[in-house]
């Protein structure tokens, strides 16, 4: 166990690392951009073409960010569907073998319901929405 955990400080040195060397690779391509493009245009334009970029950026994140969350109701809907479905049929189940009077078989089909009702609500508390895909 401590060894597990002396590999996961490891990692996360690493990946803060990474990190740390991604963003200041990003501070310098972004400066070495708007001396570029203050040397062809001049310094407002090329600042307002960065910020420009960077508008366009956010506008594509918001974007993403937004279908995602439309992606993730119309997943819960459909999901909430089947479990309605799936509530009545074993709420169908659980009453025919009573009312009919019958044999042991309709008990395993009761006990197979009663499987997939419990697979399905143990799916929906253990997982996120956007996990499937």
């Amino acid at each position: 166990m401590r060894h597990a955990g002396q590999r996961f400080s490891a990692r996360l040195v690493l990946a803060a690392g990474c990190a740390l060397a991604g963003l200041v690779f990003l501070v310098f391509a972004l400066a070495a951009m708007t001396v570029a493009l203050t040397e062809r245009f001049g310094l407002l334009e090329a600042l307002g073409i960065m910020a420009g970029v960077a508008l366009a950026a956010v506008l594509l994140m918001v974007g993403l960010l937004a279908r995602d969350a439309r992606r993730g109701k119309q997943l819960a809907a459909r999901r909430a569907a089947l479990d309605r479905q799936l509530l009545r049929s074993a709420t169908f189940a659980a009453a025919i073998p009573r009312a009919a009077n019958l044999t042991a078989r309709s008990g395993i089909g009761l006990g197979l319901v009663a499987l997939g009702a419990a697979l399905v609500l143990a799916r929906g508390r253990g997982r996120a929405p956007d996990d499937e895909d």
